[in-house]
Protein backbone atom coordinates (compact mmCIF):
# COMPACT_ATOMS: atom_id res chain seq x y z
CA UNK A 1 0.00 0.00 0.00
CA UNK A 2 1.25 3.35 -1.33
CA UNK A 3 1.27 6.20 1.80
CA UNK A 4 0.48 10.07 0.75
CA UNK A 5 4.06 11.25 1.76
CA UNK A 6 6.41 9.03 0.04
CA UNK A 7 7.78 9.47 -3.20
CA UNK A 8 6.82 7.87 -6.28
CA UNK A 9 7.66 6.46 -9.80
CA UNK A 10 4.80 6.63 -11.78
CA UNK A 11 4.56 4.84 -14.51
CA UNK A 12 1.57 5.02 -17.42
CA UNK A 13 0.29 3.48 -20.18
CA UNK A 14 -1.82 5.77 -22.55
CA UNK A 15 -4.42 4.40 -24.62
CA UNK A 16 -6.98 2.18 -22.49
CA UNK A 17 -5.74 4.08 -19.46
CA UNK A 18 -5.09 7.75 -19.50
CA UNK A 19 -7.29 8.00 -22.25
CA UNK A 20 -10.31 5.72 -23.69
CA UNK A 21 -10.03 3.03 -26.58
CA UNK A 22 -11.20 4.13 -29.45
CA UNK A 23 -11.74 2.79 -32.93
CA UNK A 24 -8.74 4.71 -34.59
CA UNK A 25 -5.34 5.74 -33.13
CA UNK A 26 -6.24 9.62 -34.18
CA UNK A 27 -9.51 9.82 -33.15
CA UNK A 28 -8.66 9.76 -29.77
CA UNK A 29 -10.12 12.30 -26.82
CA UNK A 30 -7.98 13.59 -24.66
CA UNK A 31 -9.25 14.08 -20.84
CA UNK A 32 -9.00 17.66 -20.23
CA UNK A 33 -7.59 16.48 -16.72
CA UNK A 34 -5.02 14.97 -18.14
CA UNK A 35 -2.28 17.45 -18.37
CA UNK A 36 -3.23 19.23 -14.76
CA UNK A 37 -3.02 15.45 -13.29
CA UNK A 38 0.53 14.69 -14.68
CA UNK A 39 2.00 18.25 -13.65
CA UNK A 40 0.08 17.88 -10.12
CA UNK A 41 2.38 14.30 -9.97
CA UNK A 42 5.41 15.91 -10.29
CA UNK A 43 4.95 19.05 -8.53
CA UNK A 44 4.22 16.98 -5.71
CA UNK A 45 7.80 15.13 -6.00
CA UNK A 46 6.89 12.00 -7.64
CA UNK A 47 8.61 10.83 -10.58
CA UNK A 48 6.21 10.40 -13.93
CA UNK A 49 6.86 8.53 -16.88
CA UNK A 50 4.22 7.73 -19.86
CA UNK A 51 5.42 4.57 -21.55
CA UNK A 52 3.85 3.27 -24.85
CA UNK A 53 3.13 1.78 -27.62
CA UNK A 54 2.93 4.94 -29.79
CA UNK A 55 5.40 6.54 -31.06
CA UNK A 56 7.11 9.78 -29.09
CA UNK A 57 5.89 11.82 -31.70
CA UNK A 58 1.86 10.71 -31.75
CA UNK A 59 1.88 11.84 -28.15
CA UNK A 60 3.60 14.89 -28.59
CA UNK A 61 1.34 15.79 -31.35
CA UNK A 62 -1.85 14.98 -28.55
CA UNK A 63 -0.05 16.96 -25.55
CA UNK A 64 2.11 19.26 -27.02
CA UNK A 65 2.76 21.07 -23.72
CA UNK A 66 3.87 18.37 -21.56
CA UNK A 67 6.18 18.52 -19.21
CA UNK A 68 5.95 14.58 -18.54
CA UNK A 69 8.79 12.42 -20.41
CA UNK A 70 7.61 9.98 -22.99
CA UNK A 71 8.74 6.59 -23.82
CA UNK A 72 7.80 5.22 -27.40
CA UNK A 73 7.38 2.09 -28.96
CA UNK A 74 7.42 -0.42 -26.17
CA UNK A 75 10.64 0.96 -24.66
CA UNK A 76 12.80 1.84 -27.98
CA UNK A 77 12.23 5.53 -27.97
CA UNK A 78 13.62 7.67 -25.45
CA UNK A 79 13.56 11.75 -24.69
CA UNK A 80 17.56 11.06 -25.60
CA UNK A 81 16.74 9.28 -28.90
CA UNK A 82 16.19 5.59 -30.09
CA UNK A 83 17.69 2.61 -29.04
CA UNK A 84 17.96 1.13 -32.51
CA UNK A 85 17.59 1.59 -36.40
CA UNK A 86 14.67 0.38 -38.28
CA UNK A 87 14.43 -3.42 -39.31
CA UNK A 88 15.11 -4.10 -42.73
CA UNK A 89 12.62 -7.01 -43.01
CA UNK A 90 9.46 -4.13 -42.03
CA UNK A 91 9.54 -2.41 -45.59
CA UNK A 92 9.00 -6.00 -46.64
CA UNK A 93 6.12 -6.99 -44.11
CA UNK A 94 4.61 -3.46 -44.64
CA UNK A 95 3.93 -4.42 -48.66
CA UNK A 96 2.73 -7.29 -47.81
CA UNK A 97 0.02 -6.07 -44.71
CA UNK A 98 -0.50 -2.80 -46.52
CA UNK A 99 -2.21 -5.44 -49.52
CA UNK A 100 -4.34 -6.77 -46.74
CA UNK A 101 -5.31 -3.41 -45.60
CA UNK A 102 -6.75 -2.34 -48.08
CA UNK A 103 -8.64 -5.64 -49.00
CA UNK A 104 -10.41 -5.78 -45.59
CA UNK A 105 -12.34 -2.32 -44.73
CA UNK A 106 -11.94 -1.31 -41.60
CA UNK A 107 -8.05 -2.54 -41.30
CA UNK A 108 -5.77 -0.29 -40.52
CA UNK A 109 -2.13 -0.69 -40.66
CA UNK A 110 0.48 1.38 -39.23
CA UNK A 111 3.69 2.16 -39.41
CA UNK A 112 5.80 3.12 -36.76
CA UNK A 113 9.13 3.42 -38.07
CA UNK A 114 11.00 0.78 -35.83
CA UNK A 115 7.31 -1.15 -35.31
CA UNK A 116 4.52 -2.20 -37.62
CA UNK A 117 0.87 -1.94 -35.80
CA UNK A 118 -2.08 -4.10 -37.69
CA UNK A 119 -5.39 -2.60 -36.26
CA UNK A 120 -8.88 -4.49 -36.75
CA UNK A 121 -10.73 -2.56 -34.14
CA UNK A 122 -12.90 -0.48 -37.39
CA UNK A 123 -13.39 -4.30 -38.97
CA UNK A 124 -16.94 -6.27 -38.94
CA UNK A 125 -16.68 -8.04 -36.07
CA UNK A 126 -17.73 -11.26 -37.79
CA UNK A 127 -14.32 -11.18 -39.50
CA UNK A 128 -11.81 -9.84 -37.44
CA UNK A 129 -10.79 -13.51 -35.51
CA UNK A 130 -9.97 -14.71 -39.19
CA UNK A 131 -7.98 -11.06 -40.05
CA UNK A 132 -5.97 -11.52 -37.79
CA UNK A 133 -5.23 -14.81 -37.66
CA UNK A 134 -3.80 -14.14 -41.62
CA UNK A 135 -2.18 -11.16 -39.93
CA UNK A 136 -0.27 -13.03 -37.23
CA UNK A 137 0.73 -15.47 -39.86
CA UNK A 138 1.87 -12.74 -42.30
CA UNK A 139 4.20 -11.46 -39.25
CA UNK A 140 5.88 -14.24 -38.39
CA UNK A 141 6.98 -14.87 -41.80
CA UNK A 142 9.02 -12.25 -41.30
CA UNK A 143 10.10 -12.37 -37.64
CA UNK A 144 13.51 -13.59 -37.05
CA UNK A 145 16.07 -13.53 -34.07
CA UNK A 146 15.05 -9.87 -33.60
CA UNK A 147 11.87 -9.05 -34.53
CA UNK A 148 9.08 -10.73 -32.88
CA UNK A 149 4.59 -10.71 -32.96
CA UNK A 150 2.99 -9.36 -30.64
CA UNK A 151 -1.15 -9.71 -30.01
CA UNK A 152 -2.78 -7.27 -27.93
CA UNK A 153 -6.14 -5.56 -28.05
CA UNK A 154 -7.50 -5.95 -31.93
CA UNK A 155 -3.95 -5.15 -32.48
CA UNK A 156 -1.07 -7.72 -34.06
CA UNK A 157 2.59 -5.92 -34.19
CA UNK A 158 5.35 -6.95 -35.76
CA UNK A 159 8.54 -5.33 -33.23
CA UNK A 160 11.80 -5.53 -32.41
CA UNK A 161 12.75 -8.01 -29.35
CA UNK A 162 14.37 -5.12 -27.56
CA UNK A 163 10.79 -3.32 -27.76
CA UNK A 164 9.32 -4.55 -24.03
CA UNK A 165 7.63 -2.40 -21.64
CA UNK A 166 9.41 -4.64 -18.98
CA UNK A 167 13.02 -3.75 -19.76
CA UNK A 168 11.98 0.20 -19.87
CA UNK A 169 10.41 -0.26 -15.87
CA UNK A 170 13.63 -1.93 -15.42
CA UNK A 171 15.64 1.06 -16.28
CA UNK A 172 13.53 3.65 -14.69
CA UNK A 173 13.33 1.36 -11.18
CA UNK A 174 17.30 2.10 -11.43
CA UNK A 175 17.14 5.65 -12.12
CA UNK A 176 14.71 6.27 -9.37
CA UNK A 177 16.01 3.68 -6.74
CA UNK A 178 14.40 5.61 -3.69
CA UNK A 179 11.05 5.94 -5.06
CA UNK A 180 7.88 3.24 -4.45
CA UNK A 181 7.93 2.40 -8.09
CA UNK A 182 3.63 1.99 -9.65
CA UNK A 183 2.93 0.88 -13.11
CA UNK A 184 -0.85 1.11 -14.59
CA UNK A 185 -1.63 -0.15 -17.86
CA UNK A 186 -4.66 -2.16 -19.81
CA UNK A 187 -3.18 -4.54 -22.35
CA UNK A 188 -1.12 -7.24 -23.48
CA UNK A 189 2.22 -5.11 -23.80
CA UNK A 190 1.96 -4.01 -20.13
CA UNK A 191 2.18 -7.40 -18.29
CA UNK A 192 5.94 -7.27 -18.56
CA UNK A 193 5.99 -4.30 -17.00
CA UNK A 194 3.63 -5.58 -14.49
CA UNK A 195 6.17 -8.65 -13.45
CA UNK A 196 9.09 -6.38 -13.13
CA UNK A 197 7.02 -3.95 -10.78
CA UNK A 198 5.42 -7.02 -8.86
CA UNK A 199 9.25 -7.54 -6.81
CA UNK A 200 9.51 -3.96 -6.02
CA UNK A 201 6.35 -1.65 -5.88
CA UNK A 202 2.97 -1.36 -7.06
CA UNK A 203 1.32 -2.95 -10.56
CA UNK A 204 -2.74 -2.41 -11.55
CA UNK A 205 -4.31 -3.46 -14.80
CA UNK A 206 -7.46 -1.13 -16.20
CA UNK A 207 -10.08 -3.44 -17.35
CA UNK A 208 -12.92 -5.67 -17.19
CA UNK A 209 -11.77 -8.80 -13.94
CA UNK A 210 -11.81 -11.57 -15.86
CA UNK A 211 -9.06 -10.76 -18.02
CA UNK A 212 -6.01 -12.87 -16.80
CA UNK A 213 -3.07 -10.48 -15.64
CA UNK A 214 0.32 -10.42 -13.74
CA UNK A 215 -0.97 -7.40 -11.82
CA UNK A 216 -1.73 -7.55 -8.41
CA UNK A 217 -4.55 -4.86 -8.23
CA UNK A 218 -7.28 -3.88 -11.06
CA UNK A 219 -8.93 -0.04 -12.21
CA UNK A 220 -12.17 -0.60 -14.03
CA UNK A 221 -12.00 2.05 -16.46
CA UNK A 222 -10.07 5.49 -17.24
CA UNK A 223 -11.56 7.40 -14.98
CA UNK A 224 -11.00 4.89 -12.05
CA UNK A 225 -7.25 5.43 -13.18
CA UNK A 226 -7.28 9.55 -13.00
CA UNK A 227 -9.40 8.67 -9.37
CA UNK A 228 -6.57 6.49 -7.77
CA UNK A 229 -3.93 9.13 -8.80
CA UNK A 230 -5.50 11.83 -7.46
CA UNK A 231 -7.17 10.59 -4.10
CA UNK A 232 -3.82 8.23 -3.16
CA UNK A 233 -0.87 10.26 -4.60
CA UNK A 234 -1.39 13.55 -4.81
CA UNK A 235 -1.06 15.67 -1.18
CA UNK A 236 -4.36 16.74 0.56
Amino acid sequence: MTTENSQHLIMLDFDGTLVPLVDHPDAIQVPKELTPTLEALQSSGHAVYIITGRSRESIQKHLPNTKTPIIGLHGLEWPDGSLENRHEMLDKAFSKLNLLAQAHSGSLLEDKKLCLAFHTRRVLESKQEALSKRVISIMRDFADESLEVLVGNKVVELRPKRANKGHAVQTLIKKHASFHPIYIGDDTTDEDAFKVVNSHGTSIRVGPAEIPTHAEQRLPSVQAVYEYLHKSLTPR
